[in-house]
């Protein structure tokens, strides 16, 4: 599908301003274990981390967020998810117009092309 999340262009971002990320893990079954390993990762380089997945609304939690970072896992799953909680135009609008920081492994840089083509994901969603 034209996903066109986040076009790749330069961001004049001053990344040291950010402490906080709001980690995406709906590219995974097991969100929960998910976000504890991002968040011993991104807690060891200083950084707080919360998964939005704990957030009670998905689009206040991107409105507020300094930094977004979406993982990897199933691109279908992810994508659904991200449509299912009406965040992908949200995200894109504070990547590209705000200059929020966007920061993507696997699938969650696949979501940010103009086409999720490149996966070779199956596409099944569980």
């Amino acid at each position: 599908g034209n996903v066109n999340l986040i076009n790749t262009r330069s961001q004049d971002t001053n990344y040291s301003q950010v402490k906080t990320v709001l980690f995406v893990p709906y590219a995974l079954h097991d969100r929960d274990d998910y976000a504890k390993t991002a968040r011993t990762k991104y807690e060891s380089m200083g950084y707080k981390l919360d998964s939005i997945h704990e957030q009670p609304d998905p689009v206040a939690a991107v409105k507020a967020a300094e930094a977004v970072f979406i993982g990897g896992g199933n691109t279908f799953r992810l994508l659904k998810t991200l449509y299912d909680n009406n965040i992908v135009s949200e995200i894109r609008k504070r990547a590209l117009e705000d200059g929020m920081p966007y920061i993507g492994s696997s699938a969650g840089t696949n979501v940010a092309t103009i086409s999720i083509s490149t996966t070779n994901d199956m596409p099944i969603v569980q």
